[in-house]
């Protein structure tokens, strides 16, 4: 009877390594084909015409493409009747897959892990806020957090390319719109303001 690899850990750990290194590899080609795909269904061409839009509906379109990274994660919406908007809807859904997906990866260590997401129409804007309750973004990295290039993940398959951020600042700037983050020991929270401009009645 040939010798059970259990009986000798030397091979016990040969082959627990290569099956961690399978696993990652599993993952890796997962994150590559998420890409991949985000790119093709959230990347705007030229001449992509505007719609009109519902702004709760392209929150949810975020949280669809997401839903693998949000699977262990409380999501809590909490939308208000807005006014439809004129846009192209794959910018809105890439600012906010953008945001989600940042809070997701800031969460990977908090227990009980929650994302907070209101909509409300005041003064002619939409505001909406993303709130999480991951560890506190200290003043120093707030300060750059939409600077290009800027990341904090290091090492390991949890990498990034400081990209996210900046593009969203980008968007919500070319839109007309504001965003600001404020975070402390409790929470983390996003606040995206929108220009209504001609607005389409409420949805």
């Amino acid at each position: 009877m040939p010798e059970s690899w259990l009986s000798d850990p030397s091979k016990a750990l040969k082959y627990w390594g290569m099956g961690r290194d399978l696993h990652d590899l599993k993952i890796a080609a997962r994150h590559t084909v998420g890409i991949v795909k985000s790119v093709k269904q959230l990347g705007r061409t030229d001449g992509e015409p505007d719609e009109l839009l519902d702004i709760n509906d392209t929150i949810n379109k975020a949280l669809a493409l997401l839903q693998s990274d949000l699977r262990r994660v409380s999501v809590r919406m909490q939308p208000a009747v807005l006014p439809l908007i004129k846009g192209a809807s794959t910018e809105y859904v890439q600012i906010w897959s953008n945001i989600l997906k940042n809070a997701c990866d800031a969460l990977q260590q908090t227990d009980a892990p929650n994302i907070n997401i209101q909509t409300k129409f005041v003064n002619q804007r939409i505001l909406v806020t993303i709130a999480n309750n991951g560890p506190e973004i200290d003043e120093p990295t707030r300060r750059k957090i939409f600077q290009p290039n800027f990341t904090t993940k290091k090492g390991g398959l949890s990498f990034g390319l400081g990209l996210g951020l900046s593009i969203v600042k980008r968007i919500v700037s070319e839109i007309g719109g504001t965003i600001a983050v404020k975070s402390d020991e409790t929470r983390t929270i996003f606040r995206v303001k929108l220009p209504v401009g001609e607005a389409y009645g409420e949805a």
